[in-house]
């Protein structure tokens, strides 16, 4: 099933402007799809999840970019940061814009790369399915909570009932979760925690132990919404401060979690404050 996504335009325009554009995002919120979607479906598209590619990519990237000949989407680039420093080269020589797509679960400005990419690469963010893209009311109107723009909102949910709303709690905002039966959840939740335990966690992050890190996936889920007490919690679960605080980070560079800010009319109190957990 494909949903229309808010993004494409800007995706679609930066493409036009940048040689190369970052798509950063939690693991299958659909970014190789958006990609494929706004340009040439026979676009080339390399995983770097693939052992070969990686390999190739990690340890002669100048030949992975020769071998796979622009436009190309490559996705989970982390995996092999080496290859920015071989892809500023080529875009320095040829400055065309839409050369490169990349894909990431991990954020742009916590990637372990040792070149300057300011001015040829676009950053876009992208989370899983808005209410409107569920329902295939895509705007690009900006996000500005008057009350006009809160009352425009609820007219769209105003024939749904309430346990409507329950169900898209439940279910989530994955795109892949659309063309599957509710019966058929587990199973995808499953498969997904496998996959980010295996390439992200382990992989990218190095942490060696997948099941103590499961465990404290659950553990940080208890406490969605909570105002974050790194002390207490490291108490709790087990672990020390600066254990906890690295695993957190994880989870906030990988996009599973949010650190929603105090907020303060008097913003020097914004900067001291604890924040509050939250998970996408």
């Amino acid at each position: 099933m494909h949903f229309k996504r808010t993004l494409e335009d800007t995706v679609l325009d930066y493409s036009k402007k940048f040689p190369i554009v970052y798509l950063e995002g939690p693991c299958k919120v659909g970014k190789a799809s958006l990609l494929k979607q706004i340009k040439d479906s026979k676009i080339t598209t390399v995983s770097l999840k693939s052992l070969s590619n990686r390999e190739l990519a990690q340890t002669n990237p100048t030949l992975f970019l020769q071998k796979y000949k622009s436009p190309l989407i490559i996705e989970d680039i982390h995996l092999a940061p080496q290859l920015f420093t071989a892809l500023k080269c080529a875009v320095d020589k040829d400055k065309k814009a839409g050369q490169y797509f990349l894909t990431s679960s991990v954020q742009f400005n916590r990637l372990k790369i040792d070149v300057s990419m300011e001015g040829t690469i676009a950053i876009v963010k992208l989370q899983g399915l808005s209410q409107e893209e569920k329902l295939s009311l895509t705007s690009s109107k900006a996000f500005i909570p008057t009350k006009a723009y809160l009352d425009e909102k609820e007219l769209l949910l105003k024939d749904k009932a309430c346990s409507y709303l329950f169900h898209e709690l439940w279910k989530g905002s994955n795109p892949a979760l659309y063309s599957l039966e509710d019966e058929c959840l587990t199973k995808f939740y499953d498969s997904y925690l496998q996959d980010y335990l295996c390439f992200e966690v382990h992989n990218y992050f190095k942490v060696k132990d997948e099941v103590e890190f499961f465990r404290f996936l659950k553990f940080i889920a208890s406490k969605t919404s909570q105002v974050i007490n790194y002390t207490a919690f490291a108490n709790e679960f087990g672990i020390s401060n600066d254990k906890l605080k690295k695993w957190l980070s994880i989870l906030v560079d990988s996009g599973i979690v949010f650190l929603q800010p105090a907020y303060y009319r008097n913003l020097p109190y914004n900067a001291i404050k604890t924040p509050k957990l939250h998970f996408f």
